[in-house]
């Protein structure tokens, strides 16, 4: 209660007073109230209830007054209590002021900071990436390290082989010599006797024209066939080799009646053709390789593999295998037995006769090989095999001696076969390649699929280069090239298909050159051949183009379509590639939809794409097949609707012509032979071109096999 209100409350207690206690001054109308009609004893009552509420009054108002002094104590009180707050408030709000100060001072140190971590953060991944990158280049280089002591190693071991073998050389070299002045007095004697009954005519540089030649027939007068025993003529199957003399540059030479050479590659090695032969009947078969010393005409076997009984007759298409590694000569012959695949691995150094003047090869081992062998720069051998029935087919190697031959490593361990691709079939599928002293490859070794493999000829140095295919998915790797010093090859990443891949036998180094068809379709390049150091060229597919002829540099940007010889999407299926060095030209068979599968060239441009010539007229084929680059030209087996030939261009219409024509004849018995395959199996040696051709009679029940040749100087 205020000042105000006790004030009020007073006059009217006062007033209130006066009024029972006062002089009456109102009116005699006033004074007839209802109190004036009360007796004196009620009015008595009266005051002294109105005295007594007024007693009670003053005593509320003397509390009230307490009341009142108390609470303007109270009030100063709070009042002095505010003005504290007020002044505790205002030093709350300077250090509020200061603390939002400092606060915002630390959410820029917070800014700060976060722009710093994030940094931190960018270095902390490009510090993570070199140190993948130092990683992958630190184990290359302990790859390195590796390979550069395999081959201070294998140098080592190689001088000393050298040595040895360049002393023993030098011996054979004395011996020879001595032979050789002994041989030439000999061939003089025996030439100025033959000159002496032999009238020579016109002369084509040494080649007289019009000379039949003389046929000279050697073998053994002991009966065989139709044949007298002693009778001093040679008849039958007493013959043994025709060897045709005088002919200016064409010989041939006649091996097998019962016999023929299939899918085993001719070599000269040392001096002699290797030729491979099979040749069987009901109850007999036999394989093997025949030496022909190119210089004397003689004929030895090399090794030789039988069967007996029902066994035999089994033909099996890849029994044979050549390949010559630095100074040996490896080949393989198959179990002819009709039970096993295995195959028997020999090695010859071309020097090494038993005491009957026959070769004596070393033998290697008894392997289940399933690849072509695969040459080293060091004159070893790398291939695919089992060694027995609990391993599977790993990578062996061979260094040409029996302790020097075995596993390389068991990429699938235990019983499961990591199945290396090893070698190559021809120019159109290399299965593997060398590249500076190192197999690329391809393996799987149980968890990765099928991927490229490297390797040293060493355990710890044959590792996967890179996991193309994602998980156990298999990269589908085929037809390896190396060009510029880097392995070039077709895979599949899962991805965008069957590409062109690059690698320089490092993982990071392994990438695609170019998604020719976009997505996940795949282009398949194939037939990747080098031509000098500036392109590999290759057939791939695109949907617009179909199968034609491409080209790269090893980037992106320089692979492209050399030529869409048949337009639109209908296939041209380029093959059959081969470099001439002479015109820098590339030659291949190709189809243009309008002449037949014929000869074209390209010098890498669309205008220099073309054709050479129509070999067999119209939409026929005259084929391209088998090229070989001598000289300056190209030989190649071609048809021109009549008959299989030895075909020479020089890339121009009209320098393409025949090279060598053949004429059948008759066999031994006077049958009439007929071609049963083509001129085959082409290699230089020398001036001369060799090659095979296998005949059958008209009773197509005699197989015969005969080595041609002819000089190129008169061809």
């Amino acid at each position: 209660m205020n000042k105000a209100a006790i004030v009020a409350l007073l006059l009217c207690v006062t007033t209130f007073t006066g009024c029972i206690d006062g002089d009456d001054t109102t009116s005699s109308d006033d004074q007839l109230d209802p109190v004036s009609n009360l007796d004196e004893e009620e009015l008595s009552q009266k005051f002294a209830n109105l005295s007594a509420n007024y007693e009670s009054l003053a005593v509320e108002l003397a509390t009230l007054v307490s009341n009142y002094e108390s609470a303007l104590l109270l009030n100063i009180e709070l009042q002095n209590d505010v003005q504290d707050l007020q002044v505790e408030l205002s030093h709350a709000n300077s250090i509020n002021a200061a603390m939002n100060s400092t606060v915002a001072e630390l959410e820029e140190q917070i800014q700060d900071l976060t722009s710093d971590l994030e940094e931190s953060n960018d270095n902390l991944e490009e510090m993570h990436e070199d140190y993948n990158q130092l990683n992958s280049t630190y184990n290359s280089i302990k790859n390195d390290i590796n390979n550069y002591t395999f081959l201070i190693d294998s140098a080592e071991y190689e001088y000393v082989n050298l040595q040895n073998s360049f002393n023993l050389l030098q011996s054979q070299f004395n011996s020879l010599s001595s032979d050789y002045d002994n041989m030439t007095e000999e061939f003089d004697s025996k030439m100025n006797a033959l000159l002496t009954t032999v009238s020579l005519n016109d002369e084509l540089g040494n080649c007289p024209v019009g000379n039949p030649g003389i046929e000279v027939y050697t073998g053994f007068d002991d009966g065989s066939g139709n044949g007298t025993a002693g009778d001093g003529v040679l008849e039958d199957e007493e013959i043994e080799q025709i060897h045709g003399v005088g002919e200016c540059g064409s010989k041939t030479h006649s091996f097998f009646r019962h016999g023929f050479i299939n899918d085993g590659k001719l070599s000269v090695f040392n001096g002699y053709m290797v030729i491979p032969f099979y040749a069987s009947d009901s109850y007999y078969a036999e394989a093997g390789y025949y030496l022909f010393n190119i210089t004397t005409g003689e004929i030895m076997q090399l090794e030789t593999s039988y069967c007996m009984d029902y066994e035999c007759g089994v033909f099996q298409y890849d029994q044979f295998e050549i390949k010559q590694s630095g100074d040996l000569l490896y080949f393989k012959i198959r179990d002819l037995d009709g039970y096993s695949s295995s195959s028997a691995l020999y090695v010859w150094d071309g020097f090494t006769f038993n005491d009957n003047g026959l070769p004596n090869p070393t033998y290697l081992g008894y392997y289940r090989i399933n690849s072509y062998l695969q040459p080293d720069y060091k004159g070893g051998l790398f291939f695919s095999a089992q060694a027995s029935t609990t391993e599977g087919f790993e990578l062996f190697y061979s260094n040409g001696t029996t302790s020097g031959t075995g596993l390389v490593k068991d990429i699938n361990p235990g019983s499961g076969s990591s199945n290396p691709r090893i070698g190559f079939y021809d120019l159109a599928y290399h299965y593997s390649v060398i590249n500076a002293g190192i197999l690329y490859f391809t393996a799987t070794d149980g968890s990765n699929g099928t991927e490229l493999w490297r390797s040293d000829g060493t355990s710890s140095g044959t590792v996967m280069v890179k996991n193309i295919g994602s998980g156990s998915n298999s990269a589908s790797i085929d037809t390896l090239a190396v060009f510029n010093g880097k392995v070039y090859f077709s895979a599949n990443d899962g991805s965008n298909g069957n590409e062109l891949w690059v690698s320089d036998g490092s993982s990071v180094g392994t990438k695609m050159v170019k998604d020719i068809r976009s997505g996940s379709a795949s282009s398949t390049p194939h037939d990747l051949y080098v031509a000098s150091d500036k392109f590999v060229y290759f057939r791939a597919f695109d949907d617009s183009t179909g199968w034609e002829l491409w080209k790269s540099d090893g980037t992106e940007e320089g692979t492209e379509l050399v030529k869409d010889i048949r337009p639109g999407t209908t296939s041209s299926s380029p093959g059959h590639f081969i470099f001439n060095e002479r015109d820098e030209m590339l030659y291949f068979s190709s189809n243009d939809g309008e002449n037949g599968t014929e000869l074209w060239k390209s010098d890498g441009t669309e205008n220099g794409t073309n054709m050479v010539i129509d070999l067999n007229n119209g939409s026929n084929s005259g084929y391209f097949n088998d090229p070989i680059a001598i000289s300056g030209s190209i030989y190649f087996r071609g048809y021109n609707g009549t008959t299989w030939s030895l075909w020479k261009t020089n890339g121009t219409n009209e320098g393409t012509n025949l090279a060598f024509t053949i004429s059948l004849g008759q066999d031994v018995y006077g049958n009439t032979l007929y071609s049963q395959y083509s001129p085959d199996e082409f290699i230089i040696h020398g001036n001369d071109v060799y090659f095979i051709i296998e005949y059958e009679n008209e009773y197509s029940n005699i197989r015969h096999t005969s080595l041609y040749w002819f000089d190129l100087r008169y061809h």
